[in-house]
């Protein structure tokens, strides 16, 4: 299957998924938003960052307009610097969020999923954005249908 990056922080959506993206075979790497409390994400610090450097797909999970916890910086100064990245704004993008920020960068495309939603809908999103182009998508029980998408552009 696919290397997820999972960017979150704190409880929420993100709890649950772990262990449902590894239950359908994926490999999960977990990113926080920065290696501590007091430093940034090498991303936002350096410009890149090993973890996507070795994802082939994000979900983005991090509240968009509260501050990190423990961080300076809002989750969408996070989305914002992953999708204007050149490598990282061309990976899949699942973003959990109330609605998305109209001027994402980044030719990846991006599923949208609402923040309040079954973390089944995530994994759905993921399905979705990891079938290759032209083949019907995978459904699952597990896959209410279409939560919502977006295509960057």
């Amino acid at each position: 299957m696919a290397t997820i990056l999972l960017i979150e922080d704190g409880p929420g959506i993100g709890g649950q998924l772990p262990s449902l993206l590894a239950a359908a075979g994926h490999r999960v790497l977990w990113c926080g938003g920065g290696p501590t409390p007091l430093a940034a994400c090498p991303l936002l610090r350096q410009g890149r960052c090993p973890l996507p450097d070795a994802a082939e797909l994000l979900v983005f999970a991090c509240p968009l307009d509260l501050p990190l916890r423990g961080r300076s910086y809002r989750g969408r100064h996070l989305l914002r610097a992953y999708r204007a990245h050149p490598d990282y704004g061309r990976l899949p993008l699942v973003l959990v969020a109330v609605a998305p920020p109209h001027d994402l960068e980044g030719p990846g495309s991006i599923e949208l999923v609402e923040t309040f939603t079954d973390p089944a809908a995530v994994l759905a999103a993921v399905n979705r954005l990891l079938q290759p182009p032209g083949h019907p998508p995978i459904r699952s029980a597990a896959d209410p249908g279409r939560h919502g998408s977006a295509a960057a552009g």
